[in-house]
This record gives structure tokens, sequence and C-alpha cells, in this order.
């Protein structure tokens, strides 16, 4: 045509440039590469035609915005729209493509301001595109606005439901996402989407919500639709316009798996490699692996190792996966060993993650040497420890009763490591070897037990039976740990049982109690309780305090011998004496 003399008007332009475009499409193959080629070929026709003076209609004008929106150009895109959009009326697909390009840069305002322009033509197949560009464009109202839109202008089905949920999760609001899941949806009398109800188990996972994900994902897999095997259900999605996506799919093993429906799991896994909907990547076989492993046993699993993960697969998700499969059990301890090694050769020890699992299989065996050696390769590799690495390593030294090398290794790591949190087994592994060393007080105040406190405070009081109620440290102790697992009735108990003795009270113990209460809501009167506790037990500690000095001094010496008697002898004539005396002395 050019040769011919025939490019005289925008129209072969225009067929040439729609070509180029639809090569950079988003759903295409082509995307994935880029489409950086494909646009330079649209410079040049916009050049040729300058060149020959052929102007521009609406159609260019929408076809090459559309180019320069596929490939996130905005600085290109901008320019181009300033130049022509006095002369040119937007389409709608051009608008919604200029509004992702936008998202994609994170210009929300911009992204906004282009889906109000797609609004203005009311058009009801724009609406789910509408509900998920507006979810990315961070305004629930938007969303919402959209939604009520939809559903007075067309019926609304599950994937319209799906794209709403989805935009609600993509806000962050989780419950607003719940509330559209069980009373719209639920109510709505459509045919049952899992798909739908993935989306939100996902949700709730994010969230950290793992008992609510569990329980959606077990009523999903009861619904009457779902007695028949899952694989009918998967080959219903393809069925009636649905695309099965392979995050779908991954969501759904991933959820199955958490909720611990393991067969369920392995069908859809089963059904993915056999159907090859995807391309398979080698966390796609680490997965199948541990699902294997949970179903039919470790030897399956060792199995479809050998037979049928490719070799170019075998990188370190399928390796950590395997070494996972292997640290449960001291019987696979040297297939455990083998399996690190092999990962030490192949690079793969950059991360945490592999350390964590030989420790922990190694300080469940009391391995000392091995774990502190991991713990110097880890230094070595600048891989830094975490909570976990930590817990595992002072239960070695608890179990080998290495108190100094314990206390030491703690003492550092709670500087180093913010939130440090043990775990219960480490604990009471630390109590346990407290006890063994007799540092009954140490072990009352790190045990994760109510009933071991009471085990070894009455184990305590056996080895100090003097003095044992005005055993301040003591008391301190037990009342501090007791607290410390919200047993405030036995606190107060022991807080009761508890008498100052000395020239000062010790009024750490109550303050316990005191900054307890001062916790909770409506608890002014215990606290109050607390502090006229504290001073009946001031005043007694000062009685006997003065009537020992009292009994030993002069003045009672020089007393004659039957008002000695009354002030220091016994029964009720030495008690009201005594008070007196008291009295006569402080008053």
């Amino acid at each position: 045509m050019r040769e011919l003399g025939l490019l005289l008007k925008p129209s072969p332009y225009n067929s040439m440039i729609s070509l180029y475009g639809s090569l950079g499409n988003r759903d295409s193959t082509f995307w994935l590469y880029g489409t950086t080629g494909n646009r330079d070929k649209v410079d040049k026709i916009l050049q040729e035609m300058n060149e020959n003076n052929v102007e521009l209609d609406s159609v260019t004008v929408n076809k090459v915005l559309r180019v320069y929106a596929s490939v996130s150009d905005i600085e290109a895109m901008d320019k181009f729209l300033a130049g022509f959009e006095a002369n040119a009326t937007l389409e709608l697909c051009t608008t919604l493509d200029m509004a992702r390009a936008y998202l994609e840069k994170k210009l929300k305002g911009k992204a906004r301001e282009m889906l109000r322009k797609a609004e203005e033509f009311k058009d009801p197949e724009s609406y789910e595109k509408l509900l998920r560009l507006y979810g990315e464009a961070g305004k629930v109202k938007d969303v919402f606005r959209i939604w009520d839109i939809y559903k007075e202008t067309r019926k609304v089905d599950n994937r319209a439901f799906r794209t709403l949920i989805g935009s609600l999760l993509n806000l962050d609001d989780i419950n607003r996402a719940e509330e559209i899941y069980y009373k719209e949806l639920e109510s709505a009398g459509l045919e049952f989407d899992v798909l739908t109800a993935t989306m939100l188990a996902s949700g709730y996972r994010e969230k950290g919500m793992v008992d609510k994900a569990d329980k959606l994902m077990y009523k999903t897999m009861r619904i009457r639709e779902l007695d028949i095997p899952i694989t009918l259900m998967l080959e219903d999605w393809g069925k009636n316009g649905n695309q099965v996506k392979p995050s779908d799919l991954r969501d759904l093993i991933k959820n199955l798996t958490d909720s611990n429906q393991f067969s369920k799991a392995l069908e859809v896994s089963t059904w993915m490699f056999k159907n090859k909907v995807l391309t398979l990547f080698p966390e796609d076989y680490a997965t199948r692996l541990h699902l294997i492993e949970k179903k039919f046993g470790l030897v399956e699993a060792e199995k479809f190792l050998k037979t049928s993960i490719p070799e170019n697969m075998k990188n370190y998700s399928v390796y950590a996966t395997l070494l996972t499969l292997y640290t449960r059990s001291e019987a696979t301890l040297k297939k455990a060993e083998s399996t690190f090694v092999k990962m030490r050769y192949f690079g793969f020890l950059s991360k945490l993650s592999p350390f964590n699992k030989m420790i922990s299989l190694y300080s469940e065996l009391g391995r000392r040497i091995q774990v502190e050696n991991l713990l110097k390769e880890m230094k070595e590799n600048n891989i830094e420890p975490d909570s976990v690495t930590i817990n595992n390593l002072l239960r070695v030294y608890a179990c080998v009763s290495a108190i100094e090398s314990m206390e030491k290794y703690k003492s550092e790591r709670d500087d180093e490591v913010k939130n440090l949190k043990l775990e219960v087994k480490t604990m009471n592994a630390i109590a346990e070897a407290y006890e063994k060393e007799g540092l009954m007080l140490k072990a009352i105040e790190i045990t994760a037990s109510k009933k071991e406190v009471y085990r070894l405070w009455n184990e305590y009081k056996k080895d100090n039976k003097e003095k044992m109620r005005s055993n301040k440290e003591g008391y301190l102790s037990v009342v501090r740990s007791l607290l410390r697992l919200d047993d405030v009735k036995g606190a107060e108990e022991m807080y009761e049982e508890w008498e100052p003795e000395g020239l000062e009270v010790d009024y750490r113990i109550p303050s316990l109690l005191m900054s307890r209460y001062c916790e909770e809501v409506d608890n002014e009167v215990k606290a109050e309780k607390v502090v006229e506790s504290c001073r009946r037990k001031r005043r007694m500690m000062e009685f006997r305090e003065i009537f020992n000095c009292v009994a030993a001094s002069s003045i009672v010496l020089a007393l004659p011998p039957a008002l000695t008697w009354i002030f220091l002898g016994e029964g009720i004539w030495g008690w009201l004496g005594s008070l007196l005396l008291f009295g006569w002395l402080v008053g």
C-alpha cells in the first residue's frame, strides 16, 4: 500500500496499530516477554502519519493510548492524551486500560479519575472490571457504589461476588468481605462456588484468623455438591465461561492442606499435574511431595522424589520439604543429615529454615555439640537466629543441665531478639533443669504450668521450714509466677499467707497484685483491700519488733516480778499487757 501510494487515510495505519496492540495484549503469552518492540513500531507508524500529513482520528488516539497503557508508559500516555484529548473521544476500554496502567505505577488518584470517566458509559459489562479496579484504587465507598449499580442493572452471579470479595480483601476489609459472603452470597440462591470460599479462607489466613479459615474449608468440603470427587468439580470450573487460574488452584491446595484435608488437597494436586492446566514450578512438586507423605507415608514420598520430580525442579523448596520429612524422628536422622549435606553442596543453606529443622531434631535428642556446630555455621553464613532457634538451643542446654551456658545464652538473646517468646516446652525444660540443680525459686518463676508451680512450692517449703512464712524472696517468686499464669486467686492466697519480718516491709509483693488490679477493670475494691492488708501486715510487724525490743530491754527487767508476769506471761493477761505496753510506747 505504501508502494502504491495508498496510505493517505488513517484507516490502514489504525489496522497496523491495532495488530501491534493485540500482540501486546495483557492476557496473551507475548505479554510475559514485554511489548517494547511492538510499541516502537507504533511510534514509527505515528511518525510516518505525521510525515505524510495524515491526521489522527479518534480511533487512532484510542488505539495508541491502549498500546502505551499496555506497557505502563505513563509519561508517553499523558503527553499523547494532552495533545489529542480535545479532538478525540475516549472509548470505554481505553479508560479502563489507562486506569490499570496508572494503578501499576501506584498513581491511584489518576486511576480514580479515569475510572470515573469509565462509569459515564454506564455499561453493565464493565462493572466487574470497575469493582476490581476500584478495589486496587483504595476506596471502599467506590466499590460499594459500583456494587449497588451492578445489582440494579444485571443479575448477580458467582463471578461478581468473587470480584467484590476480592476487592474488599485487597482493601484489607476482611469484616465486610466476611459479611458479603455469609449474608449476601449464601442467601443469593446461587450454585456453590468453591473459588469464593477459598478466596475468603486465604484472606482469613493472611490476617492470622486460622480457626475461621479452617472452619470455612471444612464447611466447604461438607457441602452436598462436594460429596462427589473434587476432580469433577474442578472440571466444571472451565464451563460457563469460567477460567481456571493457577492462583485459584494453588490457593485451594494450600487452604485444604492448612485445614488438614490432605486427601482432598492431593486430589487437586493430582488433577493439576495430570491435566497440565498450568506451568509447573518446583514449589508445586514440593507441595505434592508433602501431600504424598501425609497420605501414603514416607516410602511413597521417596519414590515420588526419585521417579517423578525432574532434576531441574529439585531446587531449595523440594529439598527443604524433604528435610522437613526427615527431621521428624530419630529414625530418619541419618537421612536428614545426608539431605542437609546435599543442601550445603548445592548452595541451599542461605536461609534459616534448614538450620532450624536440624537444630530442632538435635535438641530433641540432646545433641549439644551438633547444635553448637550448626550455630557456628549460621554465624559464618551471616544467618541470624530467630525465636525458634533460641528455644531449641535453650532446650538442649536444659537437657544436659548446662545451667550457666543456658542462662548466659538466654540473657544475650533477650537483648538481641525483639519480642523473644519462650515456648511452653522450653520453659518446662528449663524449670526441670533448675529443679535438678536445687534452684527451686528459679524453677517456679520459669515453669509454664500452674500445677508445677504448686508442686515446686511445696517442695521448696519442705526444704525451708524455718521462718517460711516470712520468706519474702520465696513468696515474691511464687506470687509473680501465679500472676504470670493468670492464677490471681492463688496469688492472693499466697500474699495473705506471707508475713513480713524485719525493720521494713518489702512492698514488692503487694505491688505485684496492685499492678495486676490496675490492668483490670472495676477492681478498685480489691486494690483498696491490698492497701489495707499491707498496712495491717506492717502494724503487726512493727508490734512484733517493738515487743521483742521491750522484752529484752532494761525497762522490763526493772519491773516488779508481778508486772513482768503480766507483760511477758502467757495467756490472756500476757496478751492484754502486751497491747497496753505497745499503746503506751507508740501512743
